[in-house]
């Protein structure tokens, strides 16, 4: 019996898996622990739109919601892997595929996690901070994981995917010019990427017309504490601003 690990659906062999750095659209075939049926997908013929309907499939609802009960509660593990089972049944969707990065994320499993979110942007709009925030049961945990993340990436600022998933977070994050650099730093590394290409293009034509600050990096904080007039109330825990980029000495690596 073969036994289906979630990661080898972002794993080698798919986008930054190793030397082919483009991810399939979709698995072709796969075996869920627990499910006495085989789950096959075929793969979306080159230059054919995948048709909607992922919404019908009531089993991917079902690992869907049990994945994001999980994730709430704090076991990432479970969460992962329930959505990584969700993302099987469910290919055409770009929130089940960005859920399951940030499964990943949490976890600390990078590769895989940056291979979810390709997929994700690739089949939809990045989320913003408010539909992150949703899938913490208190959304301050986040912080603790994108520090993990930008220490990750500091250390490996040759991984282009490490790079591309933390410029992701910075773009969820409302963080444009750090996700800029970040995605300017995966063309160097990997010029065939079109769609990393695709959104430094629009990021910078943005900032080209937007007249609001500059987003300067901020040293590690709590979220919200780059505003602290606005403290938030003690009934509520959940913070209302982004937590924002961290400023390390392995910040400047990842444009060297």
């Amino acid at each position: 019996m073969t036994i289906y690990v979630p990661s080898l659906l972002y794993g080698s062999g798919f986008y930054y898996g190793g030397t082919y750095p483009y991810y399939p659209r979709y698995p072709v075939t796969d075996i869920v622990v627990g499910e006495p049926r085989r789950i096959i997908r075929a793969q979306t013929p080159d230059g054919v739109a995948p048709v909607d309907g992922d919404e019908e499939n009531e089993v991917g609802q079902r690992y869907l919601a049990e994945a994001r009960e999980a994730f709430r509660r704090g076991d990432y593990a479970a969460a992962a892997r329930l959505a990584s089972h969700a993302a099987v049944e469910l290919p055409r969707s770009s929130d089940v595929h960005q859920f399951t990065s940030l499964t990943f994320v949490a976890l600390a499993n990078y590769r895989p996690a940056a291979a979810a979110a390709h997929v994700g942007l690739e089949l939809g709009r990045p989320w913003d901070w408010a539909t992150l925030r949703r899938h913490y049961g208190d959304p301050a945990d986040y912080t603790p994981h994108l520090r993990a993340l930008e220490e990750f990436a500091g250390k490996n600022a040759k991984a282009a995917y490490a790079q591309f998933l933390l410029g992701y977070h910075y773009l969820m994050l409302g963080h444009t010019e750090p996700a800029a650099r970040r995605f300017a730093r995966v063309v160097q590394l990997e010029p065939r990427d079109d769609l990393v290409k695709g959104l430094l293009k629009s990021l910078r034509g943005e900032a080209q017309s937007d007249s609001t600050p500059r987003i300067v990096p901020l040293r590690p904080a709590a979220p919200a504490e780059d505003e602290p007039q606005e403290k938030p109330k003690k009934t509520e825990s959940a913070p209302r601003q982004s937590p924002p980029p961290s400023e390390h000495r392995h910040e400047h690596g990842a444009s060297d």
